[in-house]
This record gives C-alpha cells, sequence and structure tokens, in this order.
C-alpha cells in the first residue's frame, strides 16, 4: 500500500491491527493467568532447568548464518545471567 500512495492507510491499518491483536492477547492472557500461575508454581528444580536449557537452545538455533555468533549470544546471556543470581534461582 504505501509504494502505492496509500502509507496513511497502510500505517493506521497496521496501527488498528496492532492495538486490537495486543488487546486480545492480554484478555487472553489474564484470562488464563491463575491456570498459568498453577502450573507455574508447580515447577520444580528439573523443569526450571529443562526450561531454561529449552530457552538457550531456541537462542542458539535462531542465528541461521553463524552458529558461532549464537553460541557466543548464549555464553554473554550465561556470564550476564550469574552476576545477580540469587539463592532461590541459583
Amino acid at each position: 500500500m504505501a509504494r502505492q500512495g496509500r502509507a496513511g492507510v497502510a500505517l493506521f491499518t497496521t496501527s488498528i491491527a496492532s492495538f486490537s491483536g495486543g488487546t486480545f492477547g492480554i484478555l487472553v492472557l489474564i484470562g488464563f493467568a491463575p491456570l498459568l500461575g498453577s502450573i507455574a508454581l508447580s515447577f520444580g528444580p528439573a523443569e526450571y532447568f529443562a526450561l531454561m536449557v529449552l530457552g538457550l537452545i531456541a537462542a542458539a538455533a535462531v542465528t541461521q548464518g553463524a552458529p558461532v555468533k549464537g553460541i557466543a549470544m548464549v555464553v554473554v546471556g550465561l556470564m550476564l545471567g550469574c552476576v545477580g543470581t540469587d539463592v532461590d534461582t541459583g
């Protein structure tokens, strides 16, 4: 639409779609909050570790061209995460 000279309409359409999607997503999240909270409280150390490993693997897999950059990103994230750990998250 922007290439056709209708940039204003394109911006308006994307703004309305973003607002509607965000509002709907927040309402759904609020609706499922009690269920998600009870599931999160049932997590133990093994599930927490598995979730962390899954996140690190996903972060490394996102980099398509250079796997060294993905691994470096994960290592820097781990180093930054180890700075302020407490007893609960270890």
